[in-house]
């Protein structure tokens, strides 16, 4: 029986309920290019994934 597979977690900018996410390698790149746009418009949002698999979480808000 094969262990898990290891799992990461992706953040990424949603500009819209439905759009596209536009993913970084980190929460803070996120935040840091969601400050920096100056649109006043987005949210940062996470999924997780198993790495090396198709396996991962719907993209959520982040809290806090």
């Amino acid at each position: 029986m094969a262990g898990a597979k290891p799992r990461s977690t992706q953040y990424g900018i949603r500009y819209t309920a439905t759009g596209p996410v536009f993913a970084f390698r980190s929460r803070e790149e996120a935040e840091a290019e969601l400050a920096s746009d100056g649109r006043g418009i987005g949210v940062v949002v996470v999924h997780e994934y198993e790495i090396d698999t198709p396996n991962c979480t719907e993209w959520r808000e982040v809290e806090g």
